[in-house]
């Protein structure tokens, strides 16, 4: 009478769970090949293809390529167009669109590097300190194979925002400056440094370059901070309105005598009371180190009195 009632639980199971039958292997079923009918007769998804190769953020970097004309005004290169814009390391990458135009998203934390690819561009540059969800704004200079990025604008969560460029002018009793067309108000409790040095806000000068952190009101930045970027921003030996400027040379154009190229972010002019030395006007070229003195102008500019080239060779 037991056996039975066993056979008869067995039979009870058995047909209600479609299980393993009683006595049998313990062994669970196997499971279908990846890409195998499922067991409704679906194909199993296939698998979900990786993302870039590296971290990814929450910032944007929205870009603008420029060239320079033979003038020294900036302008768009067609040729351009189709140049790939790169994160190293990470994947993130971008095409340059019709109008210069082009904009990485997913942009992590930290300093990054951008890598110029494609219609005879090959360069790198980078950008410092990228914060979660910030929105940076870059002009790209295009000179041959070589690029000079320039930040114009950063804006933080909060409204927060960062400016860098040269200042265009200073109003002292306003307690403002002009920084790439835009209007920086700057309260006298507002941190101005060179490096660590504190400095006020008279001692900053037309045509240096500053990077400013603060907060939009309308189209005004209300400046926390003011940093001055220039390296030497009183140099020994200038007179008031006179600045001068070192490194290689780019976007060059004109013809000699009367030559534009840029250095660093500064635009340099020659002209006929131009003196060079230590080489001629003909051996500028894009790339040459130099060393160029002169009277600083409105535009942040200078017009140069003497280009030292080739520096140190």
């Amino acid at each position: 009478m037991r056996k039975f009632n066993a056979l008869l639980a067995c039979a009870v199971i058995t047909t209600t769970l479609s299980a393993t039958a009683c006595g049998g292997s313990n062994q669970s079923p196997t499971a279908p090949e990846a890409g195998a009918p499922a067991a409704s007769g679906a194909p199993t998804p296939a698998p979900t293809p990786p993302g870039p190769s590296g971290p990814t953020g929450s910032a944007t970097i929205s870009g603008l390529l420029a060239g320079m004309t033979a003038a020294g005004q900036t302008m768009k290169p067609a040729a351009v167009v189709g140049l790939t814009v790169t994160i190293t390391g990470i994947g993130i990458s971008a095409t340059v669109e019709p109008g210069g135009t082009f904009v990485l998203n997913r942009v992590p934390t930290g300093n990054i590097e951008l890598r110029f690819t494609g219609a005879g561009v090959a360069d790198r540059d980078t950008i410092a300190d990228v914060a979660e969800e910030e929105q940076i704004h870059i002009v790209v200079n295009v000179s041959g194979s070589r690029v000079i990025v320039n930040v114009t604008g950063r804006e933080k969560p909060a409204h927060g925002t960062e400016l860098e460029g040269l200042i265009v002018s200073i109003n002292l009793g306003a307690r403002t400056l002009v920084v790439n067309g835009t209007t920086v108000s700057v309260p006298a409790n507002a941190v101005i440094r060179h490096g660590n040095t504190p400095v006020t806000i008279a001692d900053l000068k037309v045509g240096q370059r500053v990077h400013v952190k603060g907060t939009m009101s309308g189209s005004t930045v209300v400046a926390s901070e003011v940093k001055l970027q220039d390296q030497n921003p009183n140099p020994p030996g200038l007179d008031e309105g006179e600045a001068e400027v070192e490194g290689a040379v780019s976007t060059l154009g004109g013809a000699c005598p009367s030559l534009t190229f840029t250095v660093h972010s500064t635009r340099v002019t020659t002209s006929t009371s131009t003196r060079f030395v230590k080489g001629t006007c003909g051996q500028v070229t894009n790339g040459t180190e130099v060393e160029a003195k002169g009277s600083r102008q409105t535009d942040g500019s200078i017009k140069a009195t003497t280009v030292q080239v080739d520096k140190g060779a």
